[in-house]
Protein backbone atom coordinates (compact mmCIF):
# COMPACT_ATOMS: atom_id res chain seq x y z
CA UNK A 1 0.00 0.00 0.00
CA UNK A 2 1.27 3.47 -0.91
CA UNK A 3 1.18 5.94 2.00
CA UNK A 4 -1.19 8.87 1.45
CA UNK A 5 1.67 11.39 1.59
CA UNK A 6 3.59 9.46 -1.09
CA UNK A 7 0.56 9.33 -3.31
CA UNK A 8 -0.06 13.06 -2.83
CA UNK A 9 3.54 13.86 -3.84
CA UNK A 10 3.30 11.66 -6.91
CA UNK A 11 0.00 13.22 -7.96
CA UNK A 12 1.39 16.74 -7.46
CA UNK A 13 4.46 15.92 -9.59
CA UNK A 14 2.24 14.46 -12.30
CA UNK A 15 -0.04 17.50 -12.21
CA UNK A 16 2.98 19.79 -12.67
CA UNK A 17 4.22 17.72 -15.60
CA UNK A 18 0.85 17.91 -17.36
CA UNK A 19 1.15 21.71 -17.49
CA UNK A 20 3.92 21.47 -20.07
CA UNK A 21 3.15 20.94 -23.75
CA UNK A 22 3.64 17.38 -25.07
CA UNK A 23 7.28 16.77 -25.89
CA UNK A 24 8.47 19.79 -23.88
CA UNK A 25 12.21 20.03 -23.36
CA UNK A 26 14.58 22.61 -21.94
CA UNK A 27 15.60 25.01 -24.71
CA UNK A 28 19.19 25.06 -23.44
CA UNK A 29 20.14 21.59 -22.16
CA UNK A 30 17.33 19.63 -23.88
CA UNK A 31 16.27 17.73 -20.74
CA UNK A 32 12.77 16.31 -21.00
CA UNK A 33 12.28 15.45 -17.32
CA UNK A 34 9.17 17.48 -16.55
CA UNK A 35 9.99 17.70 -12.84
CA UNK A 36 12.91 19.94 -13.79
CA UNK A 37 11.03 22.15 -16.26
CA UNK A 38 9.88 25.49 -14.87
CA UNK A 39 6.20 26.23 -15.31
CA UNK A 40 5.55 29.33 -17.36
CA UNK A 41 9.11 29.79 -18.57
CA UNK A 42 9.32 31.06 -22.14
CA UNK A 43 11.21 29.46 -23.71
CA UNK A 44 10.78 26.27 -21.69
CA UNK A 45 13.77 25.97 -19.35
CA UNK A 46 14.81 23.63 -16.57
CA UNK A 47 15.56 24.98 -13.12
CA UNK A 48 19.32 25.04 -13.62
CA UNK A 49 19.23 26.67 -17.05
CA UNK A 50 16.81 29.34 -15.83
CA UNK A 51 19.17 30.12 -12.95
CA UNK A 52 22.18 30.17 -15.30
CA UNK A 53 20.41 32.59 -17.66
CA UNK A 54 19.54 34.80 -14.69
CA UNK A 55 23.14 34.85 -13.45
CA UNK A 56 22.20 32.90 -10.30
CA UNK A 57 23.99 29.86 -8.86
CA UNK A 58 23.00 26.52 -10.37
CA UNK A 59 23.77 24.64 -7.14
CA UNK A 60 22.43 24.75 -3.62
CA UNK A 61 22.73 22.93 -0.33
CA UNK A 62 20.70 19.77 0.25
CA UNK A 63 20.32 18.44 3.78
CA UNK A 64 20.46 14.66 3.59
CA UNK A 65 17.59 13.45 5.71
CA UNK A 66 16.08 16.93 5.86
CA UNK A 67 16.74 19.65 8.39
CA UNK A 68 18.18 19.43 10.97
CA UNK A 69 20.79 17.17 9.41
CA UNK A 70 24.49 17.07 10.17
CA UNK A 71 25.09 16.06 6.54
CA UNK A 72 24.67 18.81 3.93
CA UNK A 73 25.87 18.48 0.34
CA UNK A 74 26.10 20.95 -2.51
CA UNK A 75 24.17 19.69 -5.55
CA UNK A 76 22.67 21.01 -8.77
CA UNK A 77 19.23 22.60 -8.67
CA UNK A 78 17.69 19.92 -10.90
CA UNK A 79 19.01 17.08 -8.76
CA UNK A 80 17.78 18.90 -5.65
CA UNK A 81 14.23 18.94 -7.04
CA UNK A 82 14.43 15.22 -7.74
CA UNK A 83 15.87 14.38 -4.31
CA UNK A 84 13.19 16.47 -2.60
CA UNK A 85 10.53 14.43 -4.40
CA UNK A 86 12.27 11.24 -3.26
CA UNK A 87 12.12 12.55 0.32
CA UNK A 88 8.40 13.22 -0.07
CA UNK A 89 7.62 9.71 -1.31
CA UNK A 90 9.92 7.82 1.06
CA UNK A 91 10.82 8.78 4.60
CA UNK A 92 8.55 11.84 4.91
CA UNK A 93 5.55 9.78 3.78
CA UNK A 94 6.39 7.17 6.39
CA UNK A 95 6.60 9.75 9.16
CA UNK A 96 10.33 9.32 9.77
CA UNK A 97 11.81 12.22 11.72
CA UNK A 98 13.85 14.73 9.67
CA UNK A 99 17.57 14.51 10.40
CA UNK A 100 17.24 10.99 11.79
CA UNK A 101 19.74 8.31 10.80
CA UNK A 102 17.07 6.47 8.80
CA UNK A 103 16.16 9.60 6.81
CA UNK A 104 19.84 10.36 6.17
CA UNK A 105 20.57 6.83 4.93
CA UNK A 106 17.54 6.84 2.59
CA UNK A 107 18.62 10.21 1.15
CA UNK A 108 22.24 9.09 0.80
CA UNK A 109 21.17 5.99 -1.14
CA UNK A 110 18.95 8.16 -3.37
CA UNK A 111 21.78 10.65 -3.94
CA UNK A 112 24.22 7.90 -4.92
CA UNK A 113 21.67 6.26 -7.20
CA UNK A 114 20.52 9.47 -8.91
CA UNK A 115 23.62 11.65 -9.10
CA UNK A 116 24.38 10.56 -12.67
CA UNK A 117 20.84 11.38 -13.79
CA UNK A 118 21.29 15.12 -13.37
CA UNK A 119 24.58 15.54 -15.20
Amino acid sequence: MIPDRSLAAIVAAERRSSRHPPGAACADCKTILSLWLVEGSDPVLCTECLARRGGRPTTEEHALGGRPSPVVVMIGLNLHRLLSLVQDVTWRALGVAPGSPIAIVIDLIALLALRGVAT
